[in-house]
């Protein structure tokens, strides 16, 4: 994260190294004020938000626990609090892990499974100038007590103290629990060596802005900052990303993270994260290269740097940026196609426009908070999709432009884009007003929101629930062994299984069968999606001859099975076609009333 997030992070953390809290005087010194913007709204039918809880505390992290049904929140100095849910509301918040029971007094990571939770972040001094990577286990036995492990720490490195050194950030846990996923951010902007300040001379080192996979019992595992010996480890899942804050997996166990960009106005980043891709940091962001990179670079001339950034001198000429490594393709974002967080600014005049494939999000959005539909409670249109979180800092503030208000809860349909071998997405605004979210966890329809003014929101979307299933049996006028078969069937079915009773069987949503011979035919449909099914039957008769008694004084085309048999009077207005497999037979009580056009064929 950078702005405002970023720098409260950094003051609470050197708090956090000066001095430590009990629980009671961390509610006393830092308790969050409960907001109530008015401007919470949602955009689309069906979506309710409401305060869940005004916390005592400021959370960067939310996860739930099925077993106890709690949340768990977690902040920047380290503390994990507990919030139960008791009939639906949010019982009285309290202290669980205070931060002398492990080694991270810059906690931004935080997962929770099977009465385990995982904590991640940086061990800093206090001068807040060099400090060690750490992901730290605690299991709750069955009487209360914790055991923890260490299960990974690296060598001590170097920190910027700037708003964009993003350290041990983001964690996720792997679909069968065997591994966790962790994000090693960036601690410069654009790659670019630190010319002034307290930090003059650091670039990124072997240890940032890659992406750790560790086995879920690790113990003691130590990273090296160097390069060779972290490629041998087989520690390395992925490389150049900036700073995934949070990473997920979707309903395909495909991992996906987020990201923001730097000072320059390039675009934030959705990627779908593989094994041993790069994804470009620090010499591609958001689909740009870096200028840095060149020499020269005038940044008085680059339209994509802010004002204040330029005024700030943090872009510069630099002749010693690292070259990119040679032999490496590296891998693009995925392709936001809109309608939502799309705006991108034009690097040859400076103005912004709507992109129709932004790589991925607005710039400055700061995304957080990355969810999945993994289990398909959600009704459609939000079935399997994800959401995402804008932090927007400070209520409007950094160099968000004022074409993009942020600060909104945003729904991501991705669709597969096999010529690239990677994602599109959807990008859909759901609610807006917000401000300064850190994160999300999706329990059944219901998504619990953090924020930093102290506060959990509470977003629920509508609930998918098990079909119901129904139909009707259409007889063709023309052919009357042929069946149209109308599905009416609620609750958003997403597959079906048709049985005709003749020994054939259809998955389309609304078929059409045609039988070859008489006789009684029970027709079943069964409707089925995530949250159960539903099987309905019918019984149809088709007779054998196919007797026709009724007169006709209109236009007709009758088709039977194998035998049609007449007994019926057909007027002079009339005009009648009859055709049959075999033959028609005229009984006795057939007549013609005068002239008729055209009143039989045989097939």
């Amino acid at each position: 994260m950078k702005n405002i997030l970023l720098l409260l992070f950094l003051f609470l953390s050197l708090c956090a190294c000066a001095q430590e809290k009990s629980y009671e005087e961390y509610k006393k010194g830092e308790k969050g004020e409960a907001v109530l913007p008015s401007a919470i709204t949602p955009t689309q039918a069906g979506i309710t938000v409401e305060l869940f809880k005004a916390l005592g505390h400021l959370p960067v992290r939310v996860v739930y626990d099925t077993i106890s049904n709690c949340l768990y929140t977690c902040n920047i100095d380290g503390w994990v609090f507990k919030v139960p849910i008791i009939n639906g509301m949010a019982g009285d918040e309290s202290g669980f892990l205070p931060p002398h029971e492990h080694h991270i007094n810059y906690l931004q990571g935080m997962v929770y499974y099977n009465n385990t939770f995982i904590l991640i972040g940086n061990h800093n001094t206090a001068e807040n100038s060099n400090g060690y990577g750490v992901v730290e286990k605690c299991t709750i036995m069955p009487n209360g007590e914790r055991q923890w492990t260490t299960m990974l720490t690296t060598e001590l490195y170097p920190s910027s103290g700037t708003l964009f050194d993003h350290a041990f950030a983001g964690i996720c846990l792997s679909p069968n629990k065997d591994s966790v996923y962790i994000a090693s951010g960036s601690r410069t902007d654009h790659g670019e060596v630190k010319n002034s300040g307290s930090y003059t001379g650091l670039r990124e080192v072997p240890l940032t802005a890659k992406i750790f996979r560790i086995p879920i019992n690790a113990s003691n595992i130590y990273l090296p900052n160097d390069e060779n010996a972290l490629n041998a480890s087989g520690f390395v899942f992925a490389r150049g990303v900036r700073n995934e804050f949070d990473m997920a997996f979707n309903a395909e166990n495909r991992l996906f993270g987020i990201e923001n960009s730097g000072d320059r106005d390039d675009p934030e980043e959705m990627n779908w994260l593989r094994k041993d891709k790069h994804y470009g940091f620090p010499w591609r962001i958001g689909g740009n290269d870096t200028p840095m990179q060149y020499t020269p670079y005038d940044a008085s001339q680059d339209k994509l740097v802010p004002a204040e950034a330029l005024a700030r001198n943090i872009f510069y000429n630099d002749p010693g940026y690292p070259a990119r490594p040679s032999g490496v393709v590296f891998t693009e974002p995925i392709k936001n196609l809109g309608p939502d967080a799309n705006w991108v600014r034009n690097p040859s005049n400076g103005q912004m426009y709507k992109g129709t494939e932004v790589t991925t999000f607005t710039g400055h959005r700061s995304p957080v908070g990355l969810v999945f539909d993994r289990d398909s409670t959600l009704q459609m249109p939000y079935t399997g999709s994800g959401f995402m979180l804008a932090h927007l800092p400070d209520g409007g503030g950094g160099y968000l432009p004022n074409e993009d208000s942020a600060g909104d809860v945003c729904q991501l349909k991705l669709v597969y884009d096999a010529a690239n071998t990677n994602y599109k997405v959807n990008t859909t605004r759901l609610v807006t007003g917000f401000t300064k979210l850190t994160d999300a966890e999706k329990v059944g329809n219901i998504i619990y929101i953090t924020d930093l003014l102290g506060n959990i929101w509470k977003m629920t979307l509508p609930k998918l629930v098990a079909p119901v299933t129904n139909f009707v049996a259409i007889q063709s006028d023309g052919c009357l062994n042929r069946f149209t078969f109308q599905n009416q069937s609620a609750n958003e079915p997403m597959t079906y299984l048709w049985n005709f009773g003749d020994g054939t069987t259809s998955t389309e949503k609304n078929p059409v069968h045609q039988y070859a011979n008489g006789g009684s035919y029970t027709i079943t449909l069964t409707a089925r999606n995530p949250q159960g099914s539903q099987v309905k039957q019918t019984t149809i008769s088709l007779t054998d001859p196919y007797v026709i008694n009724n007169p006709i004084s209109g236009n007709a085309d009758i088709r039977g099975p194998k035998v049609i048999q007449a007994n019926n009077m057909v007027y002079s207005s009339a005009n009648v076609i009859y055709k049959a497999q075999k033959h028609i037979l005229l009984n006795p009580g057939f007549k013609v009333w005068e002239c008729v056009s055209e009143w039989y064929w045989w097939l």
